[in-house]
């Protein structure tokens, strides 16, 4: 695929304990679920990378640059997010990347370690033919939003109800007033609950990740101090 002109915007939070995958770390504990954190982003960084194109991580909070340099390397541009939620944040992330000359930009969460090269392939060309894409999640939000430059509409993610299962189809429901031409790529499942990483596991079997390994290390130690993590799965 081409990479002129191309972007792809990850949203990364620092992987500071007791402020990432807060439901997970109800039984994981922060400590343990900030590691994994870590774990889900090394492995979309290495997949985003082998996809050879432009590549902002897009962070929060704003003080963490020094931090989120030091864990991630200086090979691609860093930017703080900006805004009050989380729409507004990734409306500013789609404008700065349209200021500066990309005409094709893909907006991605950073706990979806089954990203593949695949569907972020698929996600550009499809813009080639419409408006937005979207990558939805099986909680009823989306792991990937994307657009050019020419059909951006930043009041699209002006009030949405972020965190309910109703986000990606009001989203979609704002395109279709701004008449926006959408399409949609796979479903695939973010990480929120313990119930995913044991789907996330099973699916899984057999293959290696940071992710994975870090789980199955985690799921004996838990078994082996009497608390199954999984119902036994490792």
């Amino acid at each position: 695929m081409t990479t002129t002109n191309t972007t792809i915007l990850f949203f990364v939070k620092a992987p500071h304990p007791g402020r990432v995958k807060t439901r997970i770390a109800e039984s994981m504990g922060p400590a343990k679920t900030a590691g994994l954190y870590r774990c889900f982003v090394l492995d979309m960084m290495e997949t985003l990378a082998r996809v050879g194109i432009n590549l902002t991580i897009c962070y929060t909070p704003s003080e963490a640059s020094e931090e989120i340099r030091a864990w991630l390397g200086d090979r691609f541009s860093l930017e703080a997010q900006a805004g009050n939620n989380l729409g507004e944040r990734m409306a500013n992330a789609f404008r700065s990347a349209f200021r500066r000359g990309d005409k094709k930009a893909l907006c991605i969460g950073s706990d979806i370690p089954e990203l593949s090269e695949a569907i972020i392939t698929e996600g550009f060309q499809l813009l080639n033919d419409h408006d937005a894409v979207f990558g939805p999640a099986l909680d009823g939000g989306y792991y990937l939003i994307g657009f050019r430059h020419d059909t951006f509409h930043p009041e699209i993610f002006r009030g949405i109800r972020w965190g309910s299962r109703q986000v990606l189809l009001e989203t979609k429901e704002r395109c279709l007033a701004s008449g926006l031409k959408t399409s949609t790529l796979p479903i695939l499942s973010d990480m929120d609950t313990l119930e995913d990483l044991r789907t996330f596991m099973k699916r899984n079997a057999g293959k290696q990740s940071y992710s994975l390994d870090f789980l199955r290390e985690w799921a004996s130690l838990a078994e082996t101090s009497g608390q199954p993590a999984f119902g036994g799965i490792k």
